[in-house]
């Protein structure tokens, strides 16, 4: 946390210029997490993720329930550069540990929310 804070207060001094600073994680913490049982397992959880995003023009961003992380720089593109990029689909997959390659598509109110 010491270095991430040090990186953003250097990325806040470089210049007087507009920022946009985006912190991501990869993944929850994945306590109810059970790689052998997706039925079972916390997905809400795992795939609820920290995403902080900070933009010093006051623009605001669209963000929106259920939105996840594949569409973050889509999103941001479309706002701060104009680029007109599609937003995909927000789905969640899982795969097993043991079959990594498998793909298991998530019910879509795996994050709370309906999509």
């Amino acid at each position: 946390m010491k270095r991430l804070a040090e990186a953003v207060d250097g990325i806040m001094a470089s210049s007087s210029r507009d920022k946009i600073i985006i912190i991501q994680g990869d993944h929850g913490p994945g306590s109810g997490l059970e790689w052998e049982k997706p039925d079972i397992s916390n997905h809400f959880e795992r795939f609820g993720i920290f995403n902080a995003w900070y933009t010093s023009s006051g623009q605001p961003v669209p963000l929106y329930d259920g939105m996840t992380a594949m569409n973050t720089f889509p999103l941001l593109f479309n706002t701060f550069f104009s680029a007109k990029l599609p937003l995909l689909e927000d789905r969640l997959w899982f795969a097993r540990m043991s079959r990594p390659y498998i793909f298991i598509e998530l019910p879509g109110d795996s994050l709370g929310t309906s999509q």
